[in-house]
């Protein structure tokens, strides 16, 4: 290390080459955290929900699913609170897998519309004590309104990102995959 900044290191440039992807991830990621942080993103899921449940969806059920930070949301609404024009819940019923920026017990405890969530056991974002402490949560409810699969092994982004060259990660996603499936077909019929 105290070569690093030396101006006659002859590895200077590949020591800078080796920065070079990292900038660049920062140059790129740093906008779309910026643009997609919750105070921006919250109200216009909410209104976009809001339209829907007040047109189209009036009289039918709606669903959300959502998965990595997109499983916030989802999540968020199925608290019941935020109430389309027409006075009906933005979401009837919700699935979320591998969610992140939750916070647990905060975004539990105040559940009131079914939910279900699937997260691996080797997810960083919401990590096997959490996930206890969100089952414990959900155990205290009606039952059957809420549900959390704990897929073994699986880490985060395992129901999207899988890689289709590992067996298990395939087992993993299509595992994720069923429940939402199985999820909504119990509330919709």
């Amino acid at each position: 290390m105290d070569d690093w900044l030396e101006k006659d290191s002859p590895s200077m440039l590949g020591k800078l080459g080796k920065i070079s992807p990292v900038a660049r991830t920062v140059y790129n990621f740093a906008p779309f955290l910026f643009f997609t942080r919750l105070s921006v993103v919250k109200p216009r899921t909410y209104k976009w929900f809001s339209n829907l449940r007040t047109e189209e969806g009036a009289s039918l059920p709606v669903g959300a699913a959502g998965y990595c930070a997109g499983g916030k949301l989802p999540t968020l609404m199925c608290h019941g609170s935020v109430k389309a024009e027409n006075g009906q819940p933005l979401v009837d019923v919700a699935f979320v897998a591998h969610p992140s920026q939750m916070e647990a017990p905060a975004d539990f405890e105040p559940l009131q519309l079914p939910l279900s969530i699937s997260c691996g056991t080797k997810d960083f974002a919401l990590p096997i004590d959490k996930l206890d402490e969100i089952q414990r949560i959900f155990d205290r409810k009606e039952k059957g309104r809420f549900e959390l699969v704990k897929v073994e092994g699986a880490r985060h982004g395992f129901a999207v990102r899988g890689n289709p060259g590992n067996a298990e990660a395939v087992k993993q996603g299509e595992e994720a995959e069923d429940q939402a499936v199985a999820w909504f077909g119990k509330w919709f019929g």
